[in-house]
């Protein structure tokens, strides 16, 4: 299933309407499949909705070509250049994560 950044929006503020105020600490993954910049803006809305975590991904992208511990590094460079992009951009804390 991909989901899109509008998705994302529409079920994180329908989860702060069903918080109904309450804080709690939330962490929202940004797919890795969406253009970086799509990322990126996505992130930056994150963090003004007051987002605590935000988690990258990326291995949903990547046809690796090896196998074992070479086609896991061939996945994590996905998702770190993600993260290193989303760092660069806001300042909550954003976690690789990706297969």
């Amino acid at each position: 299933m991909r989901v899109s950044a509008d998705e994302v929006m529409n079920i994180v503020n329908e989860t702060l309407r069903l918080l109904n105020g309450e804080r709690t600490y939330m962490c929202v993954t940004v797919p890795g499949h969406l253009e970086i910049s799509e990322q990126i803006s996505l992130a930056v809305k994150l963090e003004e909705l007051g987002i605590d975590l935000i988690q990258t991904e990326g291995a949903a992208t990547v046809n690796t070509t090896k196998d074992g511990a070479r086609g896991l590094l061939q996945t994590a460079e996905v998702s770190i250049a993600n993260t290193i992009e989303l760092v660069r951009n806001v300042s909550v804390p954003v976690m690789t994560a990706s297969g």
